[in-house]
């Protein structure tokens, strides 16, 4: 076995004792150590772990040894004798990201300090819940990981991201893939060889924006995430927010409308009926089957599909139908977020999701909704932005959440 990946997985399971166990113990201990805070001294692990500059230099010459631990060199110091700096090897161990759309799938690989060394997008997909399409995902899975040019021992483990409400810490989803007895993750774990994390898209995301987007300083965020569907990630105090049930966040579920339109929850009126990808397709139909031009008009009339996708490109080329009902999204979906701002106080408000592509034409009709429908007094201590992460998000959030898991961090 690998031996990061034993330190990490396997230490608690020994059957050694005494001196060895607590020699493995404080080797993993040394291990979380750089993984949380980097590189450092041998007297910085001494001062932080309680363990005196002999052992500390002994199990760090042994993890050495393993190819675990390198040793970067002298430290910057203002004057005196130099200490050398310890940190882990990049190359040790890694973690599988995957992301899992209504209309394709990506995969990326990332490294100990959530560096992607691999990415693979927009693999065409049709996401249905049917065991044929689960049975395609752990397929392609394998692909992709049979594919990477690497020892797969050296693989950790692989973080999935899916639409619909799931609970991460039990690993069940209960909208894609609800009628295994076990849990999703421990039947996924199986058929790829891999310790499996599933995660709601917008948790994802909304972890990976807040880890790597440098908000420096910011405890308290909203991230308003709209795609396909409409969610949000509520981070506090600078934590995921799960709720009871691990379900915290699904706005788009709030009745909102009087419109009789049936929702994918199965009620009516529910705000993602007029605010999502989804709905911005079916509103596209119908202008379109009224009469109304675009430059979408002859795909439709051919009868081919037309997607989120197709619209947002469609805006980006000057289309009129389509930058007119983007900015009518953009002006409800403003008021949903005014109500985030007053019932939250955030201190970051981040628009992620594919809509978020739509840049002004989406933005402007919304930050102007959120002024007039929030309390100014309230709204004011809240920062408007876009994700940083754009596309991107849920893949290197589930990548991240799944060595936070291995690693417990």
């Amino acid at each position: 076995m690998n031996s990061m990946k034993y330190y990490l997985t396997e230490v608690e399971k020994s059957t050694f004792k005494g001196v060895v166990q607590k020699n493995l113990q404080a080797k993993r201990d040394i291990i979380k150590f750089m993984v949380v805070n980097g590189s450092c001294t041998l007297s910085h692990l001494s001062d932080q772990l309680n363990m005196s500059i002999p052992t500390v230099t002994k199990l760090v010459a042994q993890l050495q040894a393993d190819g675990i631990v390198v040793d970067n060199g002298k430290n910057e110091t203002s004057g005196g004798r130099r200490p050398n700096l310890y940190g882990l090897a990049e190359s040790t161990i890694y973690f599988v990201g995957v992301d899992v759309k209504h209309r394709s799938i990506n995969f990326a690989l990332t490294d100990l300090n959530n560096k992607v060394i691999d990415m693979k997008r927009e693999k065409r997909f049709e996401l249905v819940n049917t065991p044929e399409c689960l049975e395609e995902i752990i397929g392609l899975i394998n692909e992709y990981v049979e594919n990477l040019p690497l020892d797969k021992e050296k693989i950790m483990g692989v973080g999935i991201s899916l639409p619909g409400r799931i609970n991460s810490a039990s690993g069940y989803s209960y909208y894609y893939f609800n009628w295994t007895r076990k849990p999703l993750s421990e039947f996924l774990g199986e058929q790829i060889g891999f310790q499996v994390l599933i995660e709601n898209e917008t948790r994802a995301s909304c972890y990976a924006e807040y880890q790597s987007g440098n908000w420096e300083g910011v405890k308290n965020a909203i991230y308003f995430y709209l795609s396909y569907g409409l969610a949000v990630g509520i981070s506090i105090d600078g934590k995921l927010y799960y709720g009871k049930s691990g379900f915290a966040g699904e706005l788009g579920h709030t009745p909102m409308y009087d419109n009789e339109i049936l929702c994918q929850c199965g009620k009516k009126g529910c705000l993602e009926t007029e605010v999502s990808g989804l709905a911005l397709e079916r509103q596209m139909r119908e202008r379109l089957k009224e009469g109304h031009s675009s430059l979408l008009s002859e795909q439709y009339n051919q009868g081919e599909q037309i997607t989120m996708k197709d619209i947002l490109n469609a805006a980006a080329q000057d289309d009129v139908l389509s930058i007119e009902l983007i900015e009518q999204m953009g002006e409800k979906a403003g008021r949903a977020i005014a109500t985030l701002i007053n019932i939250f106080n955030p201190e970051l408000l981040i628009i992620g999701g594919r809509i978020s592509k739509a840049g002004d034409y989406f933005l402007l009709p919304a930050k102007s909704a959120v002024n007039k429908h929030s309390l100014s007094l309230v709204n004011k201590d809240s920062e408007f932005v876009v994700s940083r992460l754009g596309d991107e998000a849920e893949l290197i959030g589930v990548a991240m959440l799944i060595r936070k898991r291995i690693l417990e961090i």
